[in-house]
């Protein structure tokens, strides 16, 4: 394969993984004109010097560029959405450091913890512990505290395994309004 034609093939690729290079790095700054800008610079590093690609393949590392590029930067995170978005935005930017990208990396962009370890720089066994932990803090983040006031023992007791069951922590039963009052 000549040189050109070689870089056509690359520039196809590329050109391919484009829309969720996007997406990945709205996802990880807040906003896409910041995440537009992150991927650019991804795309200007690869051209300075294609050997960021080396080792994987190009989808890789190309997420790979971008990581590194939005990690030396801070990895800084706006807030400019509203809504549902910014309610997500919130609780993803709480996520222990790396699980974030972990997570997002295995479950919006459907990479294997391998690659992932690849782009964030970590071991394997680490990047399967960060999407872990970072499912492990997205459930705690949504479950709710709920006390149950039910006169009936069994109602209450099928009360409580519901709620539980469904992620929430149960906080007391009461019996009564004042019951519930001294809880």
């Amino acid at each position: 394969m000549t040189d050109l034609s070689s870089q056509q093939a690359l520039s196809d690729q590329i050109g391919k993984i484009l829309p969720y290079l996007r997406r990945f790095a709205r996802a990880i700054t807040g906003s896409q004109q910041s995440g537009d800008r992150y991927a650019a610079a991804a795309l200007e590093a690869i051209l300075a010097d294609r050997s960021v690609l080396d080792g994987v393949d190009v989808k890789t590392g190309v997420f790979r560029a971008l990581h590194r590029i939005w990690s030396s930067a801070g990895a800084p995170v706006e807030e400019g959405e509203s809504g549902l978005k910014a309610r997500a935005q919130h609780h993803l930017s709480r996520l222990t450091d790396n699980s974030r990208e972990a997570l997002l990396l295995h479950t919006l962009e459907g990479f294997g913890f391998g690659q992932i370890a690849e782009i964030i720089g970590v071991e394997q066994s680490e990047a399967e512990e960060l999407v872990a932990i970072a499912r492990r803090e997205m459930a705690d983040a949504i479950a709710g505290s709920v006390m149950i006031i039910e006169d009936e023992a069994i109602i209450a007791m099928d009360l409580e395994t519901i709620v539980s069951d469904m992620g929430h922590r149960v906080t007391g039963v009461a019996r009564t309004h004042g019951e519930a009052l001294a809880l």
